[in-house]
């Protein structure tokens, strides 16, 4: 009985999915994709909340509901990873990472742990998915209800609500018995999704120790406390936050012609008049992520690569707080 009840729920809630996702363009339809490429740690004991206080960029004593997005950085200021905590209730966390950085991760918090009371390991009976396309906030409960059931943790993207919804799973849960009003997306979709949000994720886009939080628009999705206490790379963050400078964020482009093969971080983007404007941080066909300088974004940009000149056209997200 509880099949149809959440087969129906969703069928009230999720717009139809139509029979290909080869198409993004104009695709208004809802998803689901097995995120491959994020992996997840558990932090679990009494000393579990404060460890990751310490080391996060958020402050884990004032969140809002059982997920948040954060930072590890280092003690220069620069992003090591990309997290999202997931609260497990009690003493437990979920933290999403790169699977490319997973044990990097680990290791990074058995380093501060010392004595405290705390058990870190990589939770490989864990899936994450994510469903996205979905329909206007107002349902947000309802499809959250809809969705949760006989999952392991359930909850809206805490960066930016347009990426719709992060799903925890068992690894024996079988989602395609739910979710039969989503269409499968394959990973490529996601990101394409996620890069037209102008969301970055990932050490391909956060290349560890080289970018700054701030930069990457951290404080715009919720990410960090300027109120909290000592974490570690703290310093540097709250000094640039509080001289209220930041001359460069990254920012979603539209790429034409397409660029059809990969392409190392930080390709320059420059103005027509070849005035330095940013960098391409990655790009996927004709959309893509630039650190930009603000004052460029209006500016005729372009980016030069082996094989030709690209016109680039950047955007200020609709989900930036208004400046």
């Amino acid at each position: 009985m509880w099949m149809k009840s959440i087969q129906r729920s969703l069928r009230r809630f999720l717009r139809p999915a139509p029979h290909s996702t080869s198409s993004t363009s104009n695709d208004n339809h809802s998803y689901y994709t097995l995120l491959s490429n994020r992996n997840l740690i558990a932090v679990k004991g009494p000393d579990a909340t404060k460890l990751l206080h310490s080391l996060v960029t958020a402050d884990m004593n004032a969140r809002q509901s059982g997920v948040q997005y954060s930072m590890m950085l280092n003690a220069q200021g620069r992003v090591l990873y990309d997290v999202i905590i997931y609260s497990k209730g009690g003493d437990g966390h979920l933290l999403e990472c790169d699977a490319m950085v997973i044990d990097n991760c680990v290791q990074h918090l058995k380093k501060y742990s010392l004595r405290a009371k705390v058990e870190i390991s990589k939770a490989e009976d864990m899936r994450l998915w994510s469903l996205y396309h979905l329909l206007d906030e107002e349902m947000t409960p309802q499809i959250l209800t809809s969705i949760a059931h006989d999952m392991d943790c359930c909850y809206f993207d805490p960066r930016v609500k347009a990426l719709g919804v992060r799903v925890v799973t068992t690894l024996s849960t079988e989602v395609t018995t739910i979710w039969t009003h989503l269409q499968p997306g394959s990973l490529e979709l996601y990101h394409q999704h996620r890069l037209k949000t102008g969301v970055p994720e990932g050490m391909a886009e956060l290349v560890p120790g080289v970018c700054f939080p701030l930069e990457f628009n951290l404080d715009y999705m919720n990410g960090v406390s300027f109120h909290k206490g000592c974490y570690l790379g703290q310093e540097l963050t709250a000094r640039t936050h509080h001289t209220g400078v930041v001359r460069k964020r990254v920012v979603p482009l539209q790429v034409a012609p397409p660029i059809k093969q990969p392409i190392p971080w930080g390709v320059p983007i420059t103005t027509k008049e070849g005035k330095p404007a940013g960098k391409l941080i990655c790009c996927q066909g004709n959309v893509g992520l630039g650190l930009m300088r603000l004052e460029a974004l209006n500016e005729n940009l372009c980016t030069t690569i082996p094989t030709g000149t690209h016109v680039i056209t950047a955007h200020i997200p609709a989900w930036w707080p208004a400046v």
